[in-house]
C-alpha cells in the first residue's frame, strides 16, 4: 500500500503541481527550486522512516509554504475587496502546503494522535489531489463559465476539505458530514467538467469528469461505511480504486485537458484571464 501512495505522490509533485501552475498561469512556484524540492521529497519517502528522511522533505514543504504565504499576504492586502477566486487560490496553496507537511510527518515515521503511518501518508496524498488539484480545476472551470454552480462547487470544497481533516483528527461525527459535502461538490464538479468536455470537444475533460464522479461516490461511501460500520469499503480498496481514479483519471486528465485548451486559445490569440 505504501508503494502505491508514494508513486501517486511522485506523480503529484513532478506532474500535477507543474501542470496546475501552468493552468493558473505560473502563479506561485518557480520551476528550478520546484524540481529540486520535488526530487528531495520523493527520495525522502523512499527512505526508511527517521529524522533524516524528514529533513529531505523540508525543501518541498518550504517551497509550498512560501507559495501559501505569498497567496495569504496578497489576500490580506486586498481584504477590502475579497473575491471567491482569490479565496480559492489561497486555499489551494494552503492545502498544498498542508499536504507537504503531512508528507514530512509520514517520512519521519511519526504517529500524530496515534494514527498509523499509512494514514498520515494518505493524508499527504489527499491534500495534494483533493486540495491542490481539485482547487486548480475548479478555478479553471469557473474561469470558463462563472455561475452559481461553480460557486457552490468552490464553496463546498473550501469547507469540506478542512471539515474532513478536522473530523478525522478529532474522531468526531463532523467527518462524514464533511465527506458528504466534499463528495457532493466533487460530483457537481465532475458533471460540470463533463458538460464543458462536450463544449470543448475534449476527451481529456470527459475522462476527468467521469472519473471524479466515480471517485466521489466512493469517497462518500467510505465515510458512511466508517461511521456506520459497513465492511464492504475499506482503506485498501479506497487507495486502489478511489486514489487511482482521482489521481490519474480526474487530476491528470483534467489538467492535461485544460492545458491543451489554453494552448489552443493562445495560438488563436484569444485572451485568457489570469487567476487573481
Amino acid at each position: 500500500m505504501r508503494a502505491v501512495a508514494v508513486a501517486v505522490l511522485a506523480l503529484a509533485v513532478f506532474v500535477i503541481v507543474p501542470l496546475g501552475r501552468g493552468v493558473l498561469r505560473g502563479a506561485g512556484l518557480r520551476s528550478g527550486p520546484h524540481r529540486i524540492a520535488a526530487g528531495s521529497f520523493v527520495i525522502a519517502l523512499s527512505l526508511g522512516p527517521g529524522v533524516g528522511a524528514w529533513a529531505f522533505t523540508l525543501p518541498w514543504f518550504l517551497v509550498c509554504s512560501q507559495y501559501a504565504v505569498r497567496r495569504g499576504v496578497r489576500l490580506l492586502r486586498t481584504a477590502s475587496d475579497l473575491q471567491l477566486d482569490a479565496l480559492a487560490h489561497t486555499a489551494t496553496a494552503t492545502f498544498l502546503a498542508v499536504g507537504a507537511g503531512a508528507g514530512g510527518v509520514a517520512a519521519a515515521g511519526w504517529r500524530p494522535l496515534g494514527f498509523a503511518p499509512i494514514i498520515v501518508l494518505l493524508t499527504a496524498v489527499h491534500f495534494h489531489f483533493a486540495g491542490f488539484a481539485f482547487g486548480v480545476i475548479a478555478m479553471r472551470l469557473r474561469r470558463d463559465v462563472s455561475n452559481v454552480w461553480t460557486t457552490l462547487v468552490i464553496a463546498g470544497w473550501m469547507v469540506g476539505v478542512p471539515m474532513v481533516a478536522l473530523g478525522i483528527t478529532t474522531r468526531s461525527t463532523i467527518e462524514p458530514a464533511g465527506a458528504v459535502m466534499l463528495a457532493t461538490s466533487g460530483g457537481l464538479l465532475g458533471l460540470l467538467v463533463l458538460g464543458r468536455s462536450v463544449h470543448h470537444r475534449s476527451g481529456w475533460l470527459a475522462i476527468s469528469g467521469a472519473s471524479l464522479c466515480f471517485a466521489m461516490v466512493l469517497a462518500a461511501g467510505y465515510a458512511l461505511a466508517q461511521q456506520f460500520g459497513f465492511g464492504w469499503l475499506d482503506i485498501e480498496m479506497m487507495e486502489r480504486v478511489h486514489g487511482i481514479a482521482n489521481a490519474f483519471g480526474f487530476a491528470l486528465c483534467g489538467l492535461i485537458g485544460w492545458s491543451r485548451i489554453d494552448r489552443a486559445r493562445l495560438r488563436k490569440d484569444q485572451p485568457l484571464c489570469v487567476s487573481p
